[in-house]
């Protein structure tokens, strides 16, 4: 077995040769394929979001992976691949062995996710650093693909390759378009907030206070500093209510997005 150091060249080589064998290898029609299959894989972000967040790892590769292995949009969630892979996350059985979700989750796809997590950081361990690479080590295997770049012989197959170009486009258009669709999704609930903290803030008025002989006294300093404090509180707190207000109803238009798209 190699070492640390052996392994992350190996690595190393075997990302250098993929890089000069996917840049420009999709169609139109290739690119039209995925995007309309990431559509689909975009309504799991409010699921994969936690995930990524918890292992450290790019939420765009976890969409990337499943719109390449699951071809989002085709069934994503009972496709059986000829190694036996199966769910939202083509894991055979030794991989959920191997990769077994750490926490316990509501739906199968989180369950998966968290495994499928786990995989691209053991990727990460063995030295893997292009996120196409990482995705690569699905079809291959990590130590297929470290080994096709060292030369052996039992290597990923030229087959495979395809797959390359695939997963470089999609991780890009994930990493590009994820955040424009969360946004999107929650731009309700952070409208009714922006707008009850403008009507909270523009709403008040500094006191004044009127004497006896008819003049207005305006506040010192320290009092319109602490009006104006008060002021920012009160919208503040009025905003995040009508944030708050408003997000059942988000969250039951992100749960009905993704069942539509197929996963239940």
């Amino acid at each position: 077995m190699p070492g640390a150091t052996e392994s992350a060249k190996l690595a190393a080589q075997a990302e250098e040769k993929l890089r000069s064998l996917i840049d420009g290898k999709l169609s139109d029609a290739d690119k039209a394929a995925l995007d309309r299959r990431m559509e689909t894989a975009l309504t799991l972000l409010p699921l994969l979001q936690p995930i990524a967040d918890k292992h450290g790892i790019p939420v765009s590769q976890l969409i990337g992976i499943h719109v390449v292995e699951t071809r989002g949009g085709e069934n994503p969630m009972s496709r059986t691949s000829s190694a036996g892979a199966t769910g939202p996350f083509q894991l055979t059985p030794a991989a959920r062995k191997d990769y077994a979700p750490s926490a316990k989750y509501g739906t199968i796809v989180e369950a998966d996710a968290d495994s499928a997590a786990q995989y691209i950081k053991a990727a990460q361990a063995a030295g893997f650093t292009m996120p196409e690479a990482i995705g690569m080590t699905y079809i291959g295997g990590i130590r297929g693909v470290k080994n096709w770049g060292g030369g052996a012989a039992n290597n990923i197959g030229e087959n495979s390759l395809v797959y390359g170009p695939m997963f470089k486009y999609a991780i890009e258009q994930a990493e590009s378009r994820a955040s424009k669709y969360l946004n999107d999704i929650e731009r309700p609930a952070k409208k009714a907030g922006s707008d009850a903290m403008q009507a909270t803030f523009g709403g008040y008025e500094m006191p004044t206070i009127r004497t006896g002989l008819g003049a207005f006294l305006n506040p010192s300093e320290e009092e319109a500093a602490a009006a104006r404090a008060g002021r920012m509180t009160a919208a503040e707190q009025a905003r995040q209510s009508a944030y708050d207000a408003a997000m059942p109803a988000v969250e039951a238009q992100k749960k009905k997005k993704y069942e539509e798209a197929g996963y239940k």
